[in-house]
């Protein structure tokens, strides 16, 4: 499996900023590897020289680039094709001379045409990669030299985009992404799996082509109710305003004054972040990070949870299913996979921030509660992590001849 920005999802105190495409990828190769007779190899990029390792069963192999942290801070400000600079820093005035002049001395980016070649010395028989990118779209492609199968996990509608179909202008993506190389990984990949129907939809109609479904799966024995200790809404999301958007669930928790609202944030847009920080209301308390394995007792301690993320950036929140383990209602400006609606684990209010206001008032003053016993049921039936970890092995066996899944097992 590659996932290249998974490190801290493999080593939690050593990074805040976690996201679901990285957890899933990180639980699902750990899954595989205590489940499954494959043996499973990790890819991952760090800043800093690391050794290969076992980790939780999973042979984690580490990628060193280590202007990574510089390239990002300096992306955030730049827009390159347009050549300005869309956000000030001081660091700025060090930082690009610094890039420029070892530009000569550092590896070229992929471009997703072409193999990997950080993945040449990797011996794999099936190449799973994550997301659609172009660093996805080399991953295939290094599959395509080697003759390997090459699986593609869909996370997102905007991994769909008409863009990368070639329906709409060809220009980048909200993350930077080129659409010609994101088009390569979704025609080129061997087999495409989605997480939601909705993305099964979107891969037929725009791409002609069919997508395997595999949900996102939970730990039903991690995450589980408890009485709650803390009267407080929850929101878990990043300082920016396209995708979680911050600023609608900031909006939302003005009109209720009178309950506290508790927002974890990790840091995304440092613009949005400032503004945030000038206009907090008062019923707002803002949380830059709480550790992975505190989670299950931050979400079980809740009154509600809040979701404001955008279905056209989303592609299925962990965080719904987080808070439907533990019993904790859902009030949420949008569904996803018409889940909270299947589940009945809480409301879909639309974007009317009203409506999410009035909702929240009505679980937090419980004149409206749920059936905790059908929730847990249809997690249990449709996001159960065993469950959903047996598909994708069988899935995996399904796409190798069969020599090279023994090949595999034998390791």
């Amino acid at each position: 499996m590659v996932a290249w920005q998974a490190l801290p999802a493999v080593f939690p105190s050593q990074g805040k900023n976690i996201g679901g495409l990285e957890t899933a990828a990180w639980q699902f190769a750990v899954g595989l590897a205590r489940q499954s007779d494959w043996h499973v190899q990790f890819v991952v990029r760090s800043p800093t020289k690391r050794r290969r390792c076992v980790v939780d069963g999973v042979e984690l192999i580490p990628v060193t680039d280590r202007w990574l942290a510089m390239r990002r801070q300096v992306s955030q400000c730049i827009d390159v094709p347009a050549r300005r600079i869309t956000r000030w820093r001081p660091r700025l005035l060090w930082q690009i001379p610094l890039l420029a002049c070892s530009w000569p001395l550092r590896p070229r980016d992929v471009t997703g045409f072409q193999p990997d070649p950080r993945l040449r010395a990797i011996d794999s028989d099936v190449w799973v990669a994550w997301g659609v990118s172009r660093e996805s779209a080399a991953v295939i492609s290094t599959a395509q030299a080697t003759a390997k199968p090459a699986v593609l996990m869909i996370r997102s509608a905007a991994d769909l985009s008409a863009a990368f179909a070639g329906d709409e202008a060809d220009t980048t993506s909200p993350y930077g992404e080129p659409p010609e190389a994101c088009r390569h990984a979704i025609t080129q990949a061997s087999t495409i799996v989605c997480q939601a129907a909705y993305q099964q939809r979107l891969l037929e109609q725009r791409f002609g082509r069919s997508g395997e479904l595999i949900r996102n799966g939970i730990d039903l024995q991690v995450w589980q109710p408890q009485d709650r200790s803390t009267d407080e809404v929850l929101w878990v999301g990043r300082y920016e305003t396209f995708h979680k958007r911050i600023d609608q669930a900031i909006a939302i928790a003005r009109t209720c004054p009178d309950i506290p609202f508790r927002l974890i944030a990790n840091a995304s847009d440092a613009n949005t972040e400032a503004a945030v920080r000038a206009d907090l209301p008062a019923n707002v308390t803002l949380t830059d990070y709480v550790p992975h394995d505190q989670m299950p007792a931050m979400f079980a301690a809740a009154r509600v949870f809040l979701s404001t993320g955008s279905a056209a950036y989303e592609g299925f929140p962990n965080v719904l299913l987080q808070a439907a383990a533990t019993a904790t209602p859902i009030v949420s400006l949008e569904d996803f996979d018409d889940f909270i609606v299947r589940s009945q684990s809480g409301i879909v209010c639309g974007p009317n921030g009203q409506a999410a206001a009035a909702a929240i008032q009505q679980f937090w003053n419980r004149t409206r509660t749920l059936d905790a016993a059908h929730v847990r049921d249809y997690l249990q039936q449709h996001h159960d992590r065993p469950r959903v970890i047996d598909q994708l092995a069988c899935l995996l066996a399904s796409v190798v001849e069969p020599e090279d899944f023994a090949h595999s097992a034998g390791r």
